[in-house]
């Protein structure tokens, strides 16, 4: 609970009233040569190409899809590079149906300074080819805030090294659709690698390693709380080298499925308040044994290839 209401009071703070009725807006974006300073998106039903790095002044937003921003198509091919507090990379503000094509990484500096944030926005396609990496505190990788429907693939690592920087982040977000061919990395104290908060029904794959080192108690690699009907499927290391728990749910999430692919580790044991009704399913071959610690708790358990013996998980 500790956990819970401190990220969320984190997500106020980078979202609340005094930052957007003080923010300055850059220009409007165009086809061509991206601007150093960043673009805005205000318009809909509009396709935009931009080549070149992009990196606005101190403060400065990448790229940005205001308000009613819908069904644009956008292709960025070049570096997204911030500095300064709240400065995020690629934000979507209430927009819904756009697509955007990214080649290039994602790097912030500052405090608050997300990677790709979506807020109140629905039915985005994202597609990244390049690493996201942040530093500063609160400064997540990838945030869904109020979002639903989005599909986002990302071919390469998210990095944080901040206190309460997770990787990926979802709060009061439903139905997304989320696959990453790429590494999790986060160093910070509260710092998970995946935290899903009031979140249903998202469907989760990492083709990579998720691996946190804060030291605090409070930095698993996935936590889950009040979450429910979430679909993760995992084929990496899930490592937990502040001696954490590798995956943590509440009493209050239900009905979600853990999909282990050949491939998959633990350091930290498996966690389930939540009951029963959370699902760990081994799809990884009927040569395959596994030993894991499930914190004394209680999960079904289901083998894709051959029958649950007893004491085999």
């Amino acid at each position: 609970m500790k956990q819970t209401i401190l990220k969320y009071i984190s997500l106020l703070a980078f979202l609340g009233s005094p930052f957007f009725s003080s923010q300055t807006f850059a220009a409007e974006c165009a086809t061509g040569t991206a601007p150093l300073a960043g673009c805005t998106i205000d318009v809909s039903d509009i396709t935009y190409t931009l080549t070149g790095n992009i990196t606005p002044a101190s403060g400065g937003i990448g790229i940005q899809f205001n308000t009613g921003a819908d069904r644009n198509t956008v292709t960025q091919t070049g570096n997204i590079t911030t500095t300064g507090d709240s400065a995020f990379g690629l934000y979507l503000d209430t927009s819904d149906s756009n697509t955007t094509n990214l080649t290039g990484n994602i790097t912030t500096t500052g405090d608050r300074a997300v990677g790709l944030l979506l807020n109140t926005s629905d039915s985005n396609t994202t597609n990244l080819t390049g690493n996201i990496t942040t530093a500063g505190d609160s400064a997540v990788g990838l945030v869904f805030r109020d979002s639903d429907s989005n599909t986002t693939n990302l071919t390469g690592n998210i990095t944080t090294t901040g206190d309460n920087a997770d990787g990926l982040r979802l709060q009061t977000s439903d139905s997304n659709t989320t696959t990453l061919t790429g590494n999790i990395t986060t160093t910070g104290d509260l710092a998970n690698g995946l935290f899903i908060n009031n979140s249903d029904s998202n469907t989760t794959t990492i083709n990579g390693d998720i691996i946190t080192s804060g030291t605090d108690g409070d930095s698993e690699p996935i936590v889950l709380s009040n979450s429910d009907s979430n679909t993760f499927t995992l084929s990496g290391a899930v490592h937990s080298l502040g001696e954490d728990q590798a995956i943590s749910l509440d009493t209050n999430s239900q009905s979600n499925t853990f999909i282990f692919k050949r491939g998959v580790s633990f350091i930290g044991g498996l966690e389930n308040n939540g009951g029963s009704t959370n699902k760990l399913i081994f799809d990884m071959g009927k040569a395959s044994s596994y030993n894991i610690d499930t914190d004394s708790t209680t999960w079904t358990l289901e083998d894709t290839s051959k029958p649950i013996v007893s004491g085999s998980a």
